[in-house]
């Protein structure tokens, strides 16, 4: 194993345990609207969209000048700084939609956090659904 991929291995496991520490002491009180969720969640997201886009481009035969050897320790830097703050919010959200903590920890599991996350950007609110 390279010196590079046991810093990501390190630091991937810290920015799990930042999401489940989110998860874990979040306010059980506080909760965020859908809009706010979508645009905070959107801009956590954007990098790694940035960067399916671009793989997508080079296996897709684009010549691209840009140097994508660093970009997993730069997005693995980047879950560990969003992490904790994203699923604190993941929280809020199930808070506001009247959801349990499940759907957050489903959320950690890989490809299917997506469908999580649209799920909860769909989710109305408590009290949109006491007013159906």
């Amino acid at each position: 194993m390279r010196m590079g991929d046991t810093v990501i291995a390190i630091v991937m496991f810290l920015a799990l345990v930042g999401a489940l520490r989110g998860l874990a002491i979040a306010s059980k009180e506080k909760q965020i609207s859908r809009r706010t969720f979508f645009g905070f969640a959107s801009l956590v997201w954007a990098p790694l969209l940035a960067l399916a886009v671009l793989d997508l481009m080079i296996l897709e035969g684009a010549s691209l000048s840009l140097n994508l050897q660093n970009s997993s320790v730069w997005i693995s830097f980047w879950f560990l700084l969003t992490s904790y703050p994203l699923f604190s919010r993941v929280v809020w959200r199930l808070n506001d939609a009247g959801k349990g903590r499940f759907w957050g920890y489903l959320a950690l599991v890989p490809y299917l956090n997506f469908f999580v996350f649209v799920y909860l950007c769909v989710l109305p609110t408590k009290s949109e659904k006491a007013e159906v």
